[in-house]
């Protein structure tokens, strides 16, 4: 966070108006509704993946269409998601650390296009939402064990 001074700023102004008597105020229902820290934990699993660079695959042994390219039988193919995650087809201003791109217009966001097949930081398939849910639950819930004066060493927030 301390690359983000200004994301910084707005989370701690956010969290003393969202608990005013700091620590003791503290539950996960009144975070788990806080999308600029949604913002933040989405924009951290982008930039710096949880998941490893490629995730392999396999094709179906009669092949299969991706797109207009025909990709045979049995090879192993992967997406990589650094890549992806940083493709200007996808992502405006691909390169920045922006948890505003994440939130609607009516909760201070930009209003940015997400497409959200976009966004595979722990894969793809019929495990990918909740993978991709339970992590911000986990993170969000870490920080009942800081204080919300100090939340550039929240473990929700990481390095990017």
């Amino acid at each position: 966070m301390i690359r983000y001074p200004h994301v910084y700023k707005q989370l701690q102004s956010l969290l003393d108006k969202l608990f005013p008597a700091g620590d003791s105020a503290w539950t996960y229902d009144a975070v788990k509704v806080l999308p600029y820290l949604d913002g933040i934990i989405n924009e951290k699993k982008r930039l710096k993946k949880p998941a490893p660079s490629a995730i392999d695959r396999q094709t179906p042994p009669e092949g299969i269409w991706i797109d207009e390219v025909f990709i045979p039988g049995d090879v192993h193919v992967g997406v990589p998601t650094y890549s992806l995650h940083r493709d200007e087809r996808y992502w405006e201003r691909p390169n920045d650390f922006w948890p505003e791109r994440w939130l609607d217009v009516e909760d201070g966001g930009a209003g940015s296009k997400i497409v959200p097949d976009a966004f595979i930081p722990f894969s793809i398939g019929e495990w990918r939402s909740h993978l991709s849910r339970k992590p911000a639950s986990g993170m969000k819930i870490s920080m009942n064990t800081r204080s919300n004066k100090d939340i550039g060493t929240y473990s929700c927030i990481g390095r990017v």
